[in-house]
């Protein structure tokens, strides 16, 4: 096994909530007059982070309404709806392995701790995991901020055993930042095209991923 420590992404790597965030962003594009997304290759072109960029970039103008008020409306409107994202199957039964292997699993996400952890409570999903790192800022800065405020204590994780999995060309710059490497499955928020940009390893799901662990 290559790695001894994964970090995990949650949004777009674990649960597949591409479909419900589409929805949540093209509620607010609509209501402020804005043309929605009809494609999930046209949401791709424009996603990104910081999320304050992606909001411009899908048409919002933040002179008629300022960022701080759609983000605390995109929030509220996903959280209606967030429990219909499922976990990816293929990915529960990576954590399943890589728990009874004794890998350690760490998930690093933008989302709310206390709801997230309640979530994966419900799901009987808490259990994969020995931490839950994540940013109550629900401007979504700051990602690779607080992961290396962890890592900094818990100097016991030893870098060149650790990866980061996630969706995102994001994902890949926090692993970065945190020196970790970085691997990401395309099938989340950022296009493939992008993903291969980064230089990472980009797999089409967990099972590949799984063997590239394993070699």
């Amino acid at each position: 096994m290559k790695y001894d420590v994964i970090f995990w992404d949650w949004n777009g790597t674990i649960i597949d909530d591409v479909e419900i965030c589409m929805e949540t962003v093209n509620s607010l594009l609509k209501e402020y007059g804005k043309k929605p997304f009809s494609a999930r290759a046209e949401y791709h072109k424009v996603f990104r982070f910081p999320i304050i960029d992606y909001y411009r970039d899908a048409g919002f103008d933040f002179d008629e309404v300022p960022f701080d008020v759609l983000a605390h409306k995109y929030i509220a409107r996903y959280d209606v709806n967030c429990r219909r994202a499922k976990i990816f199957p293929d990915i529960l039964n990576v954590l399943c392995t890589f728990k009874r292997d004794g890998i350690k699993q760490i998930m690093l996400t933008a989302s709310e701790k206390n709801d997230l952890i309640r979530w994966l409570d419900e799901i009987d999903a808490l259990k994969f995991f020995d931490d839950i790192i994540a940013n109550d800022d629900i401007y979504a800065a700051g990602k690779a901020d607080i992961a290396k405020r962890w890592l900094k204590n818990h100097p016991e994780i030893n870098l060149e055993r650790a990866v980061m999995v996630g969706d995102t060309t994001h994902d890949v710059e926090v692993a970065r930042a945190m020196g970790i490497d970085a691997v990401t499955i395309a099938r989340g928020h950022s296009a493939r095209v992008a993903l291969e940009k980064t230089g990472a390893p980009v797999f089409d799901n967990a099972d590949e991923m799984q063997k590239y662990f394993e070699k």
